[in-house]
């Protein structure tokens, strides 16, 4: 049986690294409403439910509400550390993943060089 990942960070480190980066800010004002651990997500995964407000108290005021995935992953040393996920556009038209990730490797080849 493979051995899970530990998940080294607690909720308390969550909302620190959410405070770091979109709780300080002044506009919009930005407040955590929930914290979800994310089981499936074997090396640690959270998901963060927030609202984040413009112009508070103001006639133009506007709130959005926003989801956060924040991630914990490992460095080469093996270090823990939390970030978000990287993203990449999947092409369309394809049919197999085997034929995206080809694609996906030549679009990066191609920015690489």
């Amino acid at each position: 049986m493979e051995k899970k990942p530990q998940r080294a960070f607690t909720r308390a480190d969550i909302v620190t690294f959410f405070d770091r980066y979109w709780g300080k800010q002044e506009e919009p004002k930005s407040v955590i409403q929930s914290i979800h651990l994310l089981p499936e997500i074997p090396s640690g995964g959270w998901l963060i439910h927030y609202v984040a407000t413009w112009q508070e108290g103001k006639r133009s005021e506007h709130t959005s509400y926003c989801t956060l995935l924040i991630l914990q992953l490992a460095r080469p040393d093996g270090s823990l550390y939390l970030n978000l996920p990287t993203e990449v556009d999947l092409p369309v038209g394809l049919f197999f993943p085997a034929e995206e990730d080809a694609e996906i490797a030549r679009r990066e080849e191609k920015s690489d060089g």
